[in-house]
């Protein structure tokens, strides 16, 4: 049985792990009030960052409740894209969205976070294998 936490390793927590993310984001869902960066790390698990900007949210119980809103559609979804770091990026207007509509934008953003996640997968094997064959063939040349 999949068992749905939110846990502290579960989350990004220095400057150094956002500014990762910011850095070297490989995956990219966007919305008109939301942004998702994504990254592939060297654990098992997948993190969570949040930057929640009070110039777009303005008021701090809207804050909250979006943040609650993004972990729990993050806690529901992680086990679809293990290995990715995030970070969810408010832009204007999430903060006027109803509970319902955002939670299910968000649901739809890691559901497509998760499709690209194993697309990029599968890019990154078949280069492998082409760069394997390209070697191959070019030490049986010699």
């Amino acid at each position: 049985m999949l068992r749905y936490k939110f846990r502290q390793q579960n989350r990004l927590k220095s400057p150094k792990e956002f500014q990762s993310v910011f850095d070297h984001n490989q995956i990219r869902v966007g919305s008109p009030s939301i942004l998702i960066l994504a990254k592939p790390n060297q654990l098992e698990i997948s993190r969570l960052g949040l930057v929640i900007r009070k110039k777009f949210v303005r008021f701090a119980h809207d804050r909250n409740r979006v943040k609650r809103i993004v972990r729990e559609s993050f806690r529901h979804s992680q086990s679809s894209f293990p290995g990715l770091d995030c970070v969810v990026l408010t832009r204007p207007g999430a903060g006027d969205m109803a509970n319902k509509e955002l939670r299910n934008l968000l649901d739809e953003m890691f559901t497509t976070l998760a499709n690209k996640n194993v697309a990029n997968k599968k890019v990154a094997t078949n280069e492998v294998a082409n760069k394997k064959v390209a070697n191959n063939g070019d030490s049986s040349g010699q």
